[in-house]
């Protein structure tokens, strides 16, 4: 330990032992550093979870190619924590990764939305089960309970208890940030994924998070400097190619847009990426060529981005129609409050009783604390 202000060094000691015993080392060194540090706490000193070697070598490899935010990386990531729970199923921490890499194997369109959150909602509650205190574990509920069962107090509740068990997580604090930007508090939003980023600034998830928040209140310049750190961090994901794909829209640069689209894995939102694009460049046909695709293949699986499609396109009742799909249909409509892509329908009289249904007005949203 260094006192960075004077550069001094106060403490310091060595472990060894075999890898085999790698978890009763950690719980070696966690009863160790405490009293040589004199810090209090409140119970006992937290241990470890142990769990097989090879079950932990296969979760660890598991996490690392779920961070890298590719197509190819989580299914990577599904195979080998599964193949880690077949080896221990109880090991919480596995669950929780798996669920993760489930849920966003849903967004990337790679699995099926429903099928994706059952799965994922079967994996957290396992977890719960296991270890009732795991902050990950309450963090992953409450992204479920916003984005697929809709309650929102449910995922605030869940979020608090995460951030009580685990207050400077930077993993937890960038979750927290989408149900807020959902709710519409943008400014709680930046600020919990601006603190995330200061705990954990090789986050690539953190920054493409505050950049789509910058997009949504207009500073497209600083989105664009945060998504550059997020491409830089995470190079070769084609999530952020199609971040950054709607960010040019914004910027009125369709022709960058369509650049972006040959690095996009999501084929749903490529296609609306590229009828937007298109119709912002007067290339009426191969805009509608785009949608009728969208509409031919992907109506069932992903009405949100058809919606999304349409109102750039100012045909405001097709949004409607397709959003009230997305609704009916279970589907995520996550960030529907603050899309900067629907705009369009805001000044429609349907705009705000449709937020009200989804319990998303602000008078209903206004009271829910994070």
């Amino acid at each position: 330990l260094i006192d960075a202000r004077a550069d001094t060094h106060l403490w310091s000691n060595t472990y060894e032992g075999s890898l085999r015993d790698v978890f009763e080392i950690q719980d070696d060194i966690a009863a160790s550093v405490i009293p040589a540090l004199e810090i209090e706490l409140l119970g006992t000193i937290p241990t470890t979870t142990e769990t097989d070697p090879e079950a932990y070598t296969l979760f660890l490899q598991g996490v690392y190619f779920y961070l890298q935010r590719t197509s190819e990386g989580l299914d990577l990531a599904v195979d080998h924590l599964q193949r880690s729970l077949a080896i221990d199923d109880s090991y919480a921490p596995a669950y929780i990764s798996l669920a993760s890499a489930y849920m966003n194997q849903a967004s990337t369109g790679q699995r099926d939305y429903r099928e994706a959150f059952e799965l994922a909602t079967s994996a957290v509650d396992t977890a719960l089960q296991l270890d009732p205190t795991n902050p990950y574990a309450h963090s992953a509920r409450a992204w479920i309970a916003f984005n697929y069962d809709r309650d929102y107090p449910k995922s605030a509740e869940h979020f608090r208890i995460a951030r009580s068990l685990f207050p400077n997580s930077s993993v937890i604090l960038a979750n927290a940030s989408t149900l807020a930007a959902h709710l519409g508090q943008l400014e709680e939003s930046i600020r919990l994924v601006s603190r995330s980023i200061e705990l954990n600034p090789t986050s690539s998830v953190a920054f493409g998070m505050r950049a789509r928040r910058l997009a949504s209140i207009g500073k497209l310049d600083e989105a664009e400097t945060d998504l550059a750190m997020a491409m830089q961090l995470s190079a070769g994901s084609g999530y952020y190619h199609g971040v950054r794909a709607q960010l040019r829209l914004l910027q009125d640069r369709p022709g960058d847009a369509l650049e972006d689209v040959k690095q996009m894995d999501d084929e749903t939102l490529r296609l609306a990426v590229i009828a937007m694009a298109r119709f912002d460049l007067g290339e009426l046909d191969q805009s509608d060529a785009a949608i009728q695709v969208l509409h031919a293949g992907y109506a069932e699986a992903f009405p949100y981005n058809i919606a999304m499609a349409h109102a750039w396109r100012h045909e405001i009742d097709e949004a409607f129609e397709w959003l009230e799909r997305a609704i009916d249909g279970g589907h995520s409509i996550y960030g529907i409050k603050i899309d900067p892509l629907l705009t369009a329908l805001h000044d429609d009289p349907r705009w705000e009783p449709l937020l009200e249904s989804l319990d998303l007005g602000d008078a209903r949203v206004a009271d829910i604390q994070l």
